[in-house]
């Protein structure tokens, strides 16, 4: 029996897919001051907050879940994500609209007055 070698050939598609996932990005503007209050929050807080910035972002509806695989690229397993929502809840910096038992829970970004971009009435 004679065996033949194998050589993968990648896809257009596959191209296109690894690029995709290799260049994402943070969109802004993100208040600096939110960051500098996650920054100082305990554990993941930080780390959490911009995931789900990211997550509002892509998906574009200001409530999200936060499914496990998605916070296992950022670092984040089941205990640290309960805390720092716990934290964030707790700066008002997130708000948790749905705990269901076996779902993810759904947080939106609390958006205060002054992290709020200026009316095009107020701009300079």
């Amino acid at each position: 029996m004679r065996y033949v070698s194998e050589t993968e050939i990648e896809t257009v598609w596959a191209k296109k897919q690894r690029r995709k996932h290799a260049s994402r990005f943070l969109k802004g503007p993100i208040p600096l001051t939110a960051l500098q209050h996650a920054a100082r929050l305990p554990g993941k807080a930080l780390a959490l907050y911009l995931a789900i910035r990211h997550r509002t972002d892509l998906a574009c509806f200001p409530t999200v879940s936060l499914p496990a695989v998605y916070l296992n690229a950022w670092g984040i397993d089941k205990d640290s994500k309960r805390r720092a929502i716990a934290s964030l809840e707790q700066a008002e910096l997130i708000e948790t609209t749905e705990h269901r038992a076996g779902r993810s829970v759904k947080v939106t970004i609390a958006v205060k007055p002054q992290d709020a971009p200026p009316r095009p009435s107020e701009r300079r």
